[in-house]
């Protein structure tokens, strides 16, 4: 099979034309300083923007591949060792309808891509002969896996557990500190790192202004779809753990069919200000001074190449009084990368968040719970993390 996008990999052709959003959507912008960027800088944009596209769309070539190459590998083996992997082989065809149903459900979550942001590069003088379409190999569509394990932590019953165990002491906390029912909708709370939206949802459906901010463009396609063209409850079926072919207990544990969304998005009211923006946090945030009356970080802090520059933009975006409330590891994620970057423990942290005249009201340590787990595989990662809540 080639590595080149096939015809029924590009079946979604992207409207490149300029489309405002809907008034009773949820906001998605993206905050940069266009006047500032160089060409080259905007054709880099646009050639991010085109790469992650592209990778969703190689999602079904890329996991049939890995899937034939096990189906060529029993057909090489003897009649006998053929005859007792049936099972295994009729099972590898499930694997692969389910697969396929995961496909139909990207290409509709890619369909309105292009038209998330009102003011994206992607939209605006579009240089596509300047564009690269790469191959397969030279784009990371593991990645997509991780958006799916994603997509049931935030948007599915199997994940209320790990919601549970971090989203819900983050919001009684909200609402210990802004227990106000009165005018909630003038408390203004940023949760950087909001993944597929469903945190920041939670707490402007309890009345509060949010705003979530995301980096990752992946996961902004998929909130998008969540928050902006889903009204109901378990509308779409999907296999999350389709490509896990690793620790399953029982072969139904890799196909599992799970259901999303678990609740309805479209119940925010419109008297708050629900809105996502993508991202840097520091390059979004770090001009920004006394905006936010709480900002609510969740397994974001490690997400840091500085740690210190995220606890200064922190310090400075908030209202004087404002709440910081923490929840998480600190898996520091460019710890192995080729990017430079410090890893210091919890205790250099907490000095460092000290040292800026922030109180600490609340800290737990310990807080045992999961993130992106499968339930049904014989292996998981627990993590033992951080609760803290700060007055500046």
């Amino acid at each position: 099979m080639s590595d080149h996008v096939t015809d029924d990999n590009i079946d979604q052709t992207i409207d490149f034309d300029e489309l405002q959003s809907q008034s009773d959507e949820t906001t998605f912008n993206e905050k940069s300083n266009e006047s500032n960027h160089t060409e080259d800088e905007d054709i880099e944009e646009q050639q991010h923007f085109f790469d992650i596209i592209n990778t969703f769309r190689y999602y079904k070539s890329f996991n049939m591949k890995k899937v034939q190459k096990r189906i060529d590998f029993v057909n090489t083996m003897t009649t006998a060792h053929q005859n007792l992997l049936e099972n295994y082989s009729k099972h590898l065809t499930e694997v692969q309808t389910s697969i396929l149903h995961n496909y139909e459900i990207i290409k509709v979550i890619i369909g309105d891509a292009a038209k998330i942001f009102r003011n994206h590069l992607f939209l605006k003088d579009n240089k596509k002969s300047s564009l690269t379409l790469k191959s397969e190999k030279d784009l990371d569509i593991s990645r997509i896996d991780s958006i799916l394990n994603q997509i049931v932590r935030e948007w599915c019953h199997e994940g209320i557990n790990e919601r549970e165990s971090c989203f819900v002491p983050i919001l009684n906390t909200i609402e210990k500190y802004f227990p106000l029912v009165e005018n909630r909708n003038q408390i203004r709370i940023l949760v950087p790192g909001a993944g597929l939206g469903r945190l920041p949802f939670e707490i402007a459906k309890r009345g509060y202004s949010c705003q979530g901010n995301e980096f990752s463009l992946m996961m902004l396609f998929v909130a998008n779809f969540i928050l902006n063209k889903i009204d109901s409850i378990d509308v779409f079926t999907f296999y999350p753990w389709v490509s896990h072919f690793s620790n399953n207990l029982q072969s139904n544990h890799q196909i599992l069919p799970i259901k999303f969304p678990d609740v309805n998005p479209a119940t925010i009211s419109k008297d708050v200000d629900f809105s996502m923006v993508a991202g840097s946090f520091i390059e979004i945030f770090n001009q920004q001074k006394n905006q936010f009356d709480c900002v609510v970080t969740c397994f974001f802090l490690d997400t840091a190449q500085n740690i210190v520059a995220y606890i200064e933009t922190i310090w400075n975006i908030l209202k004087t009084g404002g709440i910081w409330i923490n929840f998480g590891p600190l898996l520091y994620h460019y710890a192995d990368m080729t990017d430079c970057s410090i890893e210091p423990s919890y205790e250099i942290v907490r000095e460092i968040i000290e040292s800026f005249n922030f109180q600490f009201l609340e800290e737990k340590t310990n807080q045992i719970c999961y993130y992106t787990r499968n339930p049904n595989s014989m292996v998981s990662y627990q993590y033992h993390s951080i609760f803290f809540v700060c007055r500046k």
